[in-house]
């Protein structure tokens, strides 16, 4: 039986295509093997999050367009005005999301507050597939 936050990760509840993406492991295989993947990385959930705050933090323009962070980074910060619920009850959420691009490495993240939160407190970083997978490699090359 799935819980209340796996419902609400799914595909036409806080988001159109979800958070699960392709993966058929379950949300707890998921958040185990992403765990392992930090650890052997050597890389912290706090860690990541406060690097991702900082980026969008930078990254903010008025008009929402793409711009040029350290020299190395391309972001774009949406906000689509309004919050969304918060699946753990907490404060409603911001909605819109960040596209962080690393120009040395060619590769993107795409994220929101939502899958901050998800990271933050579960260790959940979406399955494979979903276009807000947070994959520990990436963020490891990207981030650090």
């Amino acid at each position: 039986m799935k819980s209340e936050i796996e419902k609400l990760l799914e595909p036409g509840e806080l988001s159109l295509d979800g958070f699960t993406g392709t993966d058929s492991r379950s949300i707890d295989e998921i958040i185990t093997a992403d765990r392992d993947e930090f650890k052997k990385l050597e890389i912290t959930v706090a860690a990541i999050i406060k690097r991702l705050e900082e980026l969008e933090e930078a990254g903010k323009d008025i008009m929402e367009r793409e711009k040029s962070v350290e020299g190395r980074y391309t972001i774009k910060v949406r906000d689509d005005r309004g919050p969304m619920p918060n699946p753990t009850g907490g404060k409603p959420l911001r909605k819109g999301d960040i596209t962080l691009k690393d120009n040395i490495s060619g590769k993107s993240i795409r994220y929101n507050d939502l899958t901050i939160l998800m990271l933050e407190k579960f260790g959940f970083c979406s399955g494979e597939g979903s276009e807000y997978r947070l994959d520990p490699q990436t963020l490891k090359e990207v981030l650090f």
